[in-house]
Order: C-alpha cells, then structure tokens, then sequence
C-alpha cells in the first residue's frame, strides 16, 4: 500500500490539505488559495485611492481658507483705492479748474462785502442821526450880584444873599462865575430889583444877558423838539411878573416834555432834568424866585448844548 503525502497548507487560520496524488485537486486548490489570498490582501491593505482622495480633501480646505483670506484682501485694497483716487482726483480738479478757486473766492468776498454792507449801514445810520442843528440866541435883563474867581468865593456870596432874602444863580464863564438874581424882558423891572438890594444893603446892577447862536452836533431826531424851546422859555420870562399867568405855564411845559423823543442822547440828560425841575415848579406853584432860578438853569443848559 503506498503511502500518500498529504501537503498541509493554513491560509487564514484555516487548514488545507492538499494531496500529492490527484492534479485535479491541486489545480483546484491552487485557485481557491489565490482567491482567499486576494481576500485577505484586500482586507488588510487600504486602497490606495481612499488614502488619495483623504489627503487630497485636506489640502483643498487650506485652499480655500487662503483663497477667502486674498479675496478679503483684495477687497479691502480696492477700497482703500477707491478712496484715495477720489481724494487725489478732487485736488487735481481743483488745482485745474479755476473756475472753482474763483467760485469759492467770489463767496469769501461776497461775505466780506455783505459784512462792509452792514457796517457801513451802521455807520450811515449814526451819521444820519449826529446832524448839526441851530441853538438859538436868547437873551433877557438879569441882576448881577458880582463875578468871582472860583466857585467858592462864589458860593460864600451865594449865601449872604441867600440870608437876605435873595436867591442866585452860578454862571460859569470864560472871565468866571457870575451871579444872577433874577431875569425879566424889561431893563426897568430889572433896575427896581436893583434898588430894593441897594436899600438892604446888597449891590447889584441890571443887564442884558445873552446867549449867541451856534451851531451843535445832536441828534436829528431832537431838533425839532428843541426848536420849540426857547420860545416856550421867552413867553414864560413875559409871565414872570403875574403869578397867576406863570403857574398856567405849567400846561404848556408838560406838553413840550410829554413830546419829547424816547431816545434822548445823554448829552441832553441836564437839559432834560433843568425842565423838569421847572415843571415841578410850576405845578407845585413854588415861590416865584424859585422859579428864576429854574428859567437860568434850563437856559445855562441849553446854551451849553
């Protein structure tokens, strides 16, 4: 009996036997290794086109990543860009095109004639309303008790005719302060004043007091106002000797002030207040030398006007 060979062969922890005798067997054997090693080969090793396409799929997300990162970029640059071209093209227009250098320049003067406009208005308005007016010439008899060097002096007289019974008026002048008792249209009403001092023991001599006509610079609005006085002033000076025909002055003075313009400049505040005192005066009907005293002083201020 011969003895056969069988040829052992493990593939995948699996046994094979494989006889020597039969070829068939063998071819069939032989195949069926190959298949299973084929198996086991593609089982253990990864396709070669699977580790291909992983590692190709990683590369393409970088790709992408520095594609969005150039595209912002590239962005940004544009705008920036665009930015600085349209600075850049706004002063080359303006340095070639005149006719806008000349358009902003036509403003800027514009603006500057607009403000000469009004200022010059301003200045046309106060020159319109400084206007060189008349102050009349008045005149009337006084009693002058004396001309003194100062004030003081002036003032010591002031007073020993004020113990006689006697008020008195300061004038300042050029040749010094005189003093005037009272004021009348006639000289002979002057001189009897004159003798009545001279009894008490008080000189004294009548004269005519005059103020010249000239001219100042007042306001216009004024000048109208201030012609009516120094005819209202004479016609109470008329009145002095009759008290009864003196205090209805009171109505005509305080129409005249009633009419005065609102805006008065200050240069008329004294004027103003002397009237105003004689008003007073008038209407209170106050002792008559009293109000000598108040027709001197209006008319010192308006002469000083």
């Amino acid at each position: 009996m011969d003895n056969k060979k069988k040829v052992i062969v493990k593939l995948n922890n699996r046994t094979l036997n494989k006889s020597n005798d039969s070829d068939e067997t063998d071819a069939s054997s032989q195949k069926w290794f190959h298949e299973q090693a084929a198996s086991i080969d593609s089982q253990e090793e990864p396709d070669i086109y699977e580790r291909r396409e992983s590692t190709y799929t990683n590369v393409a997300n970088k790709k992408n990543n520095q594609l969005k990162l150039t595209i912002l970029t590239v962005i940004v640059a544009i705008i920036v860009g665009i930015s600085f071209g349209f600075i850049v093209l706004k002063m080359f227009v303006e340095m070639k095109d005149p006719s806008i250098n000349a358009t902003n320049q036509q403003l800027t003067e514009t603006e500057v004639s607009s403000d000469q406009v009004e200022e010059k208005s301003g200045q046309t308005t106060n020159d319109e309303i400084q206007q060189t007016i008349t102050i009349n010439a008045m005149s009337a008899y006084v009693v002058q008790a004396g001309v003194f060097s100062t004030a003081a002096q002036a003032d010591e007289w002031k007073k020993k005719l004020s113990d006689a019974g006697y008020q008195a008026f300061s004038w300042n002048t050029d040749e010094g302060v005189r003093l005037f008792t009272n004021l009348f249209t006639t000289e002979s009403e002057a001189d009897q004043l004159v003798a009545a001092m001279s009894e008490k023991g008080l000189e004294g001599y009548a004269r005519e007091w005059r103020t010249e006509e000239r001219e100042a610079s007042i306001n216009a609005n004024v000048e109208e106002w201030l012609g009516v006085f120094s005819s209202l002033w004479n016609t109470t000076v008329t009145s002095i000797t009759d008290e009864q025909a003196l205090y209805k002055e009171a109505e005509a003075w305080k129409a005249w002030l009633e009419s005065a313009p609102k805006e008065s400049p200050d240069s008329l505040h004294s004027f103003n207040k002397s009237a105003q005192n004689l008003l007073v005066a008038l209407e209170e009907k106050q002792a008559v030398p009293t109000i000598h005293i108040n027709l001197f002083e209006v008319w010192y201020y308006y002469s000083q006007l």
